[in-house]
C-alpha cells in the first residue's frame, strides 16, 4: 500500500520482493494468475523431475536445486505456463507418489529414464548422479529422487525460569528476546540457560538461573522446580528443566519484557515455550483431577462394574388405554 500504491506486482521478481514471498510462491502467483512464461519448483516438482531425468544428487544441495530450476524453465508450456506448472505438481502429489507411484498408467512414462534404467554403470561423480553404491535395482524408480542423510540428534539441557510478578493485581511474566540469529531467532522465550552437562544438582541448577536473572536486574525468591518439559527439534531432544520463581526487587533491564498470560498467548514466541507455560498449569491440574476423581469414586450414585453384569429385569410397557 505505501510503496506500490495498493498494485499487487504480476511478475516473479517483484513478487519476491515482498516480505515472506519466495521463489515458489512467486513463480506460482506470477504463473498462475498472471500468465508469466516460468515455471516453479516444489516437493511435488521436484519427485517428478528426478524420476523423469534420473537425478540422483542430493535433492537438497544448491548444484540440484539449480538443475531443477533450470529443467523446469526449459519445459514450461509458453502458451499455458501457469496451467502446466499446476499439472506437474499434480502429477507429482496423484500419479508420480512418494512411495507408490502409478508407473502403468503415468501420462510420461515413455519419457522417464528412471523407468527404463535397469542398473547404474560407472561413471564419474557429477553431483547429479546417482552414485553407483547408492542405486537399489529392486526399488526401480523408488531410488529417486535422493534426499540428504540426517544428521544424528543430539540430546541437550536447557534451564528456564518463568518468573512472575502481580502488577496491579495481574500477574505478568518476565520473558527476554533470544539471538537474532541460530535456532528459534529472535523469538521471546522465558530466561534460560543451556547446561554443559546433564548431570548437574537441583541446587547447582538453581545457582545458574539466580545468576542469570542477577544479570537481568532481576531478584527473585521461591524458586520451585516444576518439572522437565521435553520438546524435540529436527535435530535436538531438547529437555527443558522448568523453575517457578516470584520477582522480589527489581524490575529487569532493557532486555527484559513483561507479558500477561493473555499478552503471552499473542506474542511471538515457540511452542516450545507454550508447553512450558502449559506444564506450570498442569502440575496443579494433576492434582486437582486426582482429587476429583477420588470424590467421584465415592459417589454413591456410581454404578459399580458388577452391576453391568446383572441379569436385567424386563419391564412390560403400559398402555395409557390400560387405565
Amino acid at each position: 500500500m505505501t510503496e506500490l500504491d495498493g498494485k499487487m506486482p504480476n511478475t516473479a521478481t517483484e513478487l519476491m520482493k515482498l516480505p515472506g514471498v519466495g521463489r515458489y510462491t512467486a513463480a506460482a502467483v506470477a504463473s498462475i494468475a498472471y500468465g508469466e512464461v516460468g515455471g516453479l519448483v516444489d516437493g511435488n516438482v521436484i519427485r517428478v523431475l528426478a524420476r523423469i531425468r534420473c537425478i540422483g544428487g542430493e535433492v537438497g544441495s544448491n548444484q540440484v536445486t539449480d538443475m531443477m530450476w533450470k529443467i523446469v524453465g526449459e519445459l514450461v508450456d509458453k502458451q499455458r505456463p501457469g496451467d502446466f506448472n499446476q499439472a506437474m505438481m499434480e502429477l507429482g502429489a496423484v500419479v508420480c507418489s512418494p512411495k507408490t507411484p502409478s508407473c502403468d498408467t503415468c501420462p510420461v512414462k515413455s519419457v522417464c529414464l528412471a523407468v527404463e534404467q535397469k542398473k547404474v554403470e560407472d561413471i564419474e561423480e557429477c553431483g547429479l548422479c546417482i552414485k553407483k553404491g547408492d542405486y537399489q535395482e529392486e526399488l526401480g524408480v523408488l531410488n529417486y529422487p535422493r534426499k540428504a542423510k540426517k544428521a544424528a540428534s543430539r540430546n541437550e539441557v536447557t534451564l528456564v525460569a518463568v518468573v512472575s510478578s502481580q502488577v496491579e493485581g495481574v500477574e505478568q511474566f518476565a520473558m527476554v528476546h533470544r539471538p537474532k540469529t541460530g535456532l528459534l531467532a529472535n523469538l521471546l522465550e522465558f530466561p534460560s540457560v543451556t547446561l554443559a552437562s546433564e548431570d548437574v544438582k537441583e541446587s547447582e541448577e538453581i545457582k545458574s538461573l539466580l545468576e542469570l536473572l542477577t544479570s537481568k536486574e532481576m531478584i527473585t525468591k521461591n524458586m520451585s522446580k516444576v518439572g522437565p518439559v521435553v520438546h524435540v527439534f529436527s535435530h535436538i531432544n531438547m529437555t527443558y528443566v522448568v523453575y517457578k520463581g516470584e520477582l522480589e526487587s527489581g524490575s529487569g533491564n532493557n532486555s527484559v519484557k513483561w507479558v500477561s498470560e493473555a499478552e503471552f498467548e499473542e506474542c511471538g514466541t515457540s511452542t516450545a515455550m507454550k508447553k512450558v507455560f502449559k506444564s506450570l498449569s498442569t502440575k496443579h491440574s494433576v492434582k486437582e483431577n486426582k482429587k476429583r476423581k477420588r470424590e467421584d469414586s465415592a459417589d454413591s450414585n456410581q454404578p459399580s462394574i458388577n452391576s453391568f453384569f446383572q441379569k436385567k429385569i424386563k419391564k412390560e410397557k403400559i398402555k395409557v388405554e390400560d387405565f
